[in-house]
């Protein structure tokens, strides 16, 4: 079930010791919501349920929020031509699957490389570094 937490202003909630609990919940995995029941009155009125639900979503839309920031810096390098010459199997970090679909189909764009299946997120970044070094 998924509610609508837009009542609750997450973002500005009160800072505890020069970081906010949003924060918190979000950079360490051993905090609870529940433990700033005493600071934000708001998580009281909610039932244990929706407690749970609303860390879930704070914790989880922080991954989000990097992917989108991803995808929207490769949106914009898309048409960002790759290095003819790359020898794939001495790029550091791209997986050996990667390695192996990009040998074969030898995109020249990065848009191209991203339409690759088995071509990640990560792989992506490590080609849009290579493409930017290689002006």
């Amino acid at each position: 079930m998924n509610r609508d937490f837009s009542w609750l202003d997450i973002t500005h909630w009160k800072k505890i010791q020069k970081i906010s609990a949003y924060d918190l919940l979000v950079r360490n995995s051993e905090f609870s919501i529940t433990k700033f029941k005493l600071w934000i009155a708001e998580i009281e009125s909610l039932d244990w349920e929706a407690q749970q639900e609303l860390e879930t979503n704070i914790k989880r839309w922080g991954y989000i929020r990097r992917q989108e920031q991803i995808a929207n810096k490769m949106k914009e390098y898309e048409n960002k031509l790759l290095p003819e010459n790359i020898d794939y199997d001495q790029v550091p970090n791209l997986s050996l699957e990667e390695k192996e679909k990009l040998k074969k189909s030898r995109p020249t764009t990065l848009a191209q490389a991203g339409r690759i299946s088995g071509v990640n997120p990560t792989g992506l970044n490590i080609l849009l570094s290579l493409a930017l070094n290689n002006r």
